[in-house]
């Protein structure tokens, strides 16, 4: 009798046991299984690591199917990559598996979360750590499934001893822990070390041409050095380069400074010196960008799970809340789009393209008028659209746009009072610069001077507390250029000629090339109207040598090689009228090269060519003042003979 009882009691136990290490569900279980993150798209290099870990995986030929299982290492310190590895790797042979599951080990509660995860997706009821470990171990180890297992972050191997040891599956271990590499179960041993030359450099590349923004070999190549290779810091550091719209060689020399600072010398805390100057270099100069609301709400942050954190605490969902609150400013995700489209639009504008510059700010416009975008990022919005259409001649509207940005900041600043920036400051201050400018444009010289006063008074108690002169000056060259034009336009030559010098020396001081170049340019016009040819002739011949330079065969060097013919034409020599038509050619070549030739300033100079083609008597002269006329009606809709007068109207004052 006793003999029965225990044999039914456990018959009973060994039912109730296979009932509860059993899917609810089989049927419910996916043929194919992927549980892994979403993959990189911005993943870059790693060629010759993937086909390793490919190669060693994943056999040529069916019958060469190991009897062992397969168990890969990939060890190196943080930010080498290992975790993208890994998962790049899962990805582009996610059709070979028909399982495929990721867990986090750098902490206990990740694993066991991970593990509930699987076996939910697998059909079993959540049973706890243990009940969910044990039933995930026998599947993998009962199922006729190929799989592949992540362990990513692992600890010290005494840490993590779950997995379940079968040929049916293969299994990737991602650690710093250099003692995985030699475990007697390891099949595959990986150390990932930087990044080669053109691994790294190709990755800089990618990230600036994504964002629509030139970098050149040797620009990639710095970075690539600065970083040592590191995909972390070279993301980081790119990244920051491109969301703050830096200048690379101001990004070296940051860096060169701020490696040997006090703090970076005390972070000494990694396993390889150079790996932590590296990144907590990067880390010091981003975070010492960081408004003080924004580094509040990232200590709150960092003490927790940063893979729970979801993103839609991140930034606002209602227009009622205020956007300078903690949470509104660390909104990225419109931010970015907004970011992205102005970029765009400023690198268009640099080299000429309005009409395309102009239809990439218009979309950050949108951007700003539906969706919550900071108040600094807002008001550069609308002044580079303004600025934008001030060099297409759209003046009234462009003085719309500069007074939207200034109320923008005049809100903003009040709102921050206590806790502004200096760059908060200097944006602040050059909204009223770029008013002064566009007054001068439309010829209202009281409220230009007036705005300009109030842009130098704001930049002079800036400096006082600001201790980077070179940023001071190229400050202060944008205000005193301004008020040159300002006092030139209305014959006050003399201050013009003391503001000119004054924004030539800062502009030198400053290394701004395209700055100086637009002073020496407008100098030059200024001095043609006082009827100082040679002196003229000087400016205008720097202002096209600083924009070929700068800029190389864009309309801005065409504008001054323009003005440069204008002098030689004025001097009326024959060598001089030789020079002139040779300048003008090139320059027409300049404009009509763009895929947007700006037509207004095609007529001019074809006008212009017409002149000097016409004193040296060149059978030319009857062919370019045919063209320029027909362009004059194209664009005016007038069929009157222009003279040089109206089509010098044509081209906007900028």
């Amino acid at each position: 009798m006793m003999r029965e009882t225990l044999e039914s009691t456990q018959a009973i136990l060994e039912t109730i046991n296979k009932s509860q290490s059993s899917p609810k569900n089989n049927e419910s279980i996916k043929d194919e299984i992927f549980a892994a993150p979403k993959r990189n798209p911005s993943f870059s290099g790693r060629e010759n690591e993937l086909t390793g870990i490919k190669d060693h995986l994943i056999p040529t030929n069916p019958s060469d199917e190991s009897q062992t299982q397969h168990f890969v290492v990939i060890c190196g310190l943080g930010g080498m990559g290992k975790s993208q590895l890994a998962l790049e790797y899962a990805h582009q042979n996610k059709s070979y598996y028909k399982a495929c599951f990721w867990i986090t080990c750098d902490s206990a509660v990740k694993i066991a979360e991970d593990f509930a995860q699987i076996a939910q997706i697998l059909g079993y009821d959540d049973a706890g750590v243990v009940q969910n470990q044990s039933r995930v171990h026998s599947w993998l180890l009962e199922t006729d499934r190929k799989w592949l297992l992540i362990l990513d972050n692992a600890e010290s191997p005494s840490e993590v001893s779950f997995w379940p040891q079968t040929n049916n599956g293969s299994i990737i271990l991602t650690t710093q822990d250099r003692s995985w590499l030699f475990r007697e179960h390891t099949t595959l041993r990986i150390q990932l070390h930087e990044l080669l030359r053109d691994e790294g450099e190709g990755l800089v590349a990618e990230v600036f041409d994504k964002h629509r923004r030139p970098i050149s070999q040797s620009e990639a190549h710095e970075l690539f050095e600065i970083t040592g290779g590191l995909p972390l810091a070279i993301r980081q550091i790119t990244s920051y380069i491109i969301a703050e719209n830096l200048n690379i060689e101001e990004v070296l020399k940051d860096y060169t400074a701020q490696k040997n600072a006090k703090v970076i010398n005390e972070w000494q805390h990694s396993t390889t010196s150079i790996y932590s100057h590296t990144l907590a270099t990067f880390l010091n100069i981003s975070f010492a960008k960081l408004r003080d609301r924004a580094l509040l709400i990232l200590r709150i942050l960092c003490v927790l799970d940063v893979d729970k954190i979801q993103e839609s605490i991140l930034y606002l969902e209602g227009k009622a809340v205020d956007n300078e609150s903690p949470f509104g400013t660390l909104s990225r995700e419109t931010q970015d789009l907004a970011s992205l489209y102005l970029d765009g639009g400023i690198y268009l504008w640099a080299k000429g393209f309005l009409v395309d510059g102009k239809a990439l700010t218009s979309e950050a416009k949108k951007v700003c008028d539906i969706a919550l975008v900071d108040k600094p990022m807002m008001a550069q919005i609308y002044s580079f659209h303004a600025s934008i259409l001030s060099d297409s001649g759209e003046v009234k509207p462009a003085l719309e746009y500069f007074e939207k940005s200034l109320e923008i900041l005049k809100l903003y600043m009040r709102n921050i009072r206590d806790t502004a920036l200096e760059s908060d400051e200097a944006l602040f201050a050059n909204a009223w610069n770029n008013l002064a400018g566009i007054y001068c444009a439309i010829e209202d010289y009281d409220k230009a001077e007036m705005y300009n006063k109030i842009s130098i008074k704001q930049k002079e108690k800036l400096a006082k507390c600001f201790d980077d002169d070179k940023k001071m000056a190229h400050l202060f060259c944008l205000s005193n250029e301004n008020m040159a034009a300002t006092y030139a336009r209305q014959m006050r030559y003399e201050e013009a000629e003391d503001y000119f010098e004054k924004a030539i020396t800062q502009a030198t001081l400053a290394n701004s090339t395209s700055r100086l170049a637009l002073i020496h340019h407008n100098f030059g016009i200024m001095r043609l109207m006082q009827d100082q040819i040679r002196e003229a002739t000087k400016l205008f011949n720097e202002a096209s040598n600083l924009r070929f330079q700068k800029l190389g065969k864009y309309p801005d060097t065409a504008t001054s090689l323009h003005m440069l013919a204008s002098c030689y034409c004025k001097l009326g020599g024959f060598e001089d009228l030789i020079m002139a038509r040779k300048l003008l050619l090139q320059a027409l070549d300049i404009f009509n090269s763009h895929i947007d030739a700006n037509e207004m300033y095609v007529a001019r100079t074809q006008f212009k060519l017409a002149l000097a083609q016409e004193a040296l008597q060149d059978p030319d002269a009857v062919k370019s003042h045919q063209i320029a006329r027909d362009l004059y009606k194209k664009i005016t809709g007038k069929f009157d003979n222009p003279d040089e007068e109206k089509l010098d109207k044509l081209v906007p004052y900028i």
